[in-house]
């Protein structure tokens, strides 16, 4: 049997691999070979064990020519080794995120609410959250008002963990309108993310919208408090004598 020829058969072993050292094993021997077209076929395999030992070879062998539109389908896989598999693979290829823009447009309004999911779908944003792409995306996700609140705090959370040179313009506008916008959990968080994102440069916009949410006495005194504590000094109206 030549190598090439060999390629089905170690697929098929995929499907019964049973421990982790013989999984390798086997996707080295794939990634050795290197016959792409092979392989790729295996991307949509019924067992998702196949699907997974494909993805990985292809990732690592050269020219495996692995896209996004290869692993975009597999981010959602009710199996949760080749999901996370999947997750691990994207995460790696931030140049894909254009392409992902889209998947995160459709999935972030779909992402169950508990802290879990929410932490991850946070994490995986702040992943790709320096391409404009992705920002447009999360802009348009905080402006969307029918998401849940800790939807939106999710994505803010991601803002704020970025740690970006300069604020978007996409985040920037997003934001000034949150701070008018939003109700009292997630004007916490924006008024947060506006301290961090902007550090000592405040716009004055952004000092104008601070300063009518510290005197607004009809928002929880917390958000009032955080509001003024994120303005700089000589903004905040408070007489030290």
């Amino acid at each position: 049997i030549s190598a090439v020829d060999a390629v089905g058969p170690l697929l098929s072993v995929a499907s019964r691999a049973n421990d982790r050292a013989a999984e390798h094993s086997l996707i080295y021997a794939l990634i050795e070979i290197g016959n792409a077209e092979r392989v790729r076929p295996a991307l949509t395999d019924a067992d998702p064990r196949v699907q997974q030992a494909a993805l990985i070879a292809l990732d690592q062998m050269p020219g495996g020519g692995l896209q996004a539109a290869d692993v975009r389908p597999l981010l959602d896989s009710d199996n949760d080794v080749l999901r996370e598999t999947a997750w691990w693979i994207a995460e790696q290829h931030l140049e894909w995120a254009p392409e992902l823009a889209d998947y995160f447009r459709d999935a972030v309004p779909h992402t169950p609410v508990d802290p879990e999911n929410l932490q991850q779908l946070a994490s995986r944003l702040a992943r790709f959250a320096g391409h404009p792409d992705i920002q447009r995306t999360m802009a348009e996700v905080l402006a969307d008002g029918s998401l849940p609140a800790a939807t939106q705090v999710a994505v803010i959370d991601a803002m704020s963990s970025t740690r970006l040179e300069e604020l978007p313009e996409a985040w920037s506008r997003a934001l000034d309108e949150a701070l008018v916008t939003a109700d009292a959990t997630v004007l916490a968080a924006v008024v947060q993310d506006v301290a961090t994102l902007s550090g000592s440069n405040l716009s004055e916009t952004f000092i104008r919208r601070l300063q009518n949410i510290a005197s607004d006495d009809r928002l929880p005194d917390p958000v009032r408090l955080q509001a003024l504590i994120a303005l700089p000094a000589a903004q905040r109206g408070i007489d030290d004598s």
